[in-house]
């Protein structure tokens, strides 16, 4: 490696040694000179030795490599990376990576209380040799997420680790046009609080997130006038809901067909869901006969 110093010819040795221990970062006793196979002292000066006044090409052999340590932030083990003072930090990166399978864009390194920029060398940041660099998560800017809607179709948008969740769920109802706000995102079995980060839950890059329709509890009113109360989600339709009033019940009814349910004085269709009758919290439902005359009742 050819190392090109602008000098004075009244520099000596001894500032020319000091220039290099500041640029690599050796020990003030490692770099030794020599001139047609003799060593040059201290005191010497470079145009006593035949150097005049301009660049001097110095041309630096066997460079003792150095090791440092690296402290992992999930499981506090500390790695031994074995490396040189010229070496960037984007390259003590590289071979953390090829040596933990750690993305070098997924951490940061920290020394002395500062984040390392990739550019610098451990020389031109005086880490020397044994030194101890940490290592700390720093998520992607940008993240690919897929959301599976409750229908089965899986849709794919970029996010930030630092959007909420329900950021996510404005940027799924911008997408589909379906409002989501009363529905849960769910992520590893584990339904996500709106106020919550993404960051705050570790999704990242590629994860998988689930919509699920929230429950809720509405009232129906059946044939004795008895209120039993029912847990449904805006996704269910007419015909499950009735199957889950029978299901409640436990008795011998009537054939399930012979029963209808009216909401607001409307009988309603058995393939259409509670979203489309706007039926939420609270809603108070009727099962009557088919062949009821349906009569108005302030209980619906």
């Amino acid at each position: 490696m050819g190392t090109v110093f602008k000098v004075k010819g009244s520099a000596t040795i001894k500032d020319l040694k000091a220039m290099l221990c500041d640029k690599y970062g050796f020990p003030e006793n490692h770099p030794q000179f020599f001139l047609a196979g003799q060593p040059l002292m201290d005191i010497q000066r470079l145009v006593d030795c035949g150097f005049l006044e301009c660049a001097v090409d110095l041309v630096l052999k066997n460079i003792v490599g150095m090791k440092i340590f690296v402290k992992l932030p999930s499981s506090q083990d500390t790695i031994e990376i074995e490396t040189k003072a010229e070496d960037s930090i984007r390259k003590i990166k590289t071979m953390i990576q090829a040596k933990e399978k750690i993305q070098t864009d997924q951490f940061t390194l920290i020394y002395d209380g500062k984040l390392l920029e990739e550019y610098m060398t451990l020389a031109s940041l005086h880490i020397k040799n044994e030194s101890t660099l940490y290592m700390v998560s720093a998520p992607k800017d940008i993240l690919s997420i897929s959301v599976q809607a409750p229908s089965g179709e899986t849709f794919k948008f970029k996010v930030k680790p630092l959007f909420t969740v329900r950021d996510v769920k404005t940027i799924i109802e911008s997408y589909t046009g379906c409002s989501v706000s009363d529905h849960n995102l769910i992520y590893s079995g584990n339904e996500l609080e709106d106020l919550k980060t993404l960051a705050f839950y570790d999704i990242r890059d590629e994860s998988v997130l689930e919509v699920s329709p929230v429950s809720f509890q509405i009232f129906v009113k059946v044939c004795d006038g008895k209120l039993i109360t029912i847990d449904a989600k805006l996704s269910d339709t007419v015909k499950e809901v009735k199957g889950e009033i029978f299901r409640k019940l436990n008795v011998s009814m009537m054939p399930f067909d012979f029963y209808k349910l009216v909401f607001r004085w409307e009988q309603l269709d058995e393939g259409r869901d509670l979203a489309s009758y706007n039926i939420r919290k609270g809603s108070k439902l009727r099962l009557v006969l088919s062949s009821s005359v349906i009569v108005r009742d302030s209980a619906c």
